[in-house]
């Protein structure tokens, strides 16, 4: 996490996640790590950091459902399982409204 100021993950960081996750974090995907990518989980776009806390992996199919518009997911941090995060699917803004 040396570098939280750059928008590209380093190998490191993705290595740890791959460790950590093992694959895509959408819940009951099984696409492996090596088939994932780093996923902001507060937005690089709203100030998120590059770090391994604020990482989580996707892939490409679920990373994609991330953005802005009425059918985006979001993700937040899951104060339960510190290190992973919840996707949130359109509408829902907060893990309250889950």
């Amino acid at each position: 996490d040396a570098h939280p100021d750059r928008r590209l993950a380093s190998a490191i960081q993705r290595l740890v996640l791959y460790a950590a996750h093992g694959g895509c974090t959408f819940p009951g995907c099984a696409a492996p790590a090596r088939g994932s990518q780093f996923h902001h989980v507060e937005e690089w776009s709203r100030g998120g950091p590059t770090t391994v806390a604020n990482g989580a992996l996707g892939c490409p199919v679920h990373h994609a459902f991330v953005g802005d518009g009425p059918s985006a997911w979001t993700t937040v941090a899951d104060p339960g399982s510190p290190g992973r995060c919840t996707w949130l699917p359109p509408g829902v803004d907060r893990l309250t409204d889950v």
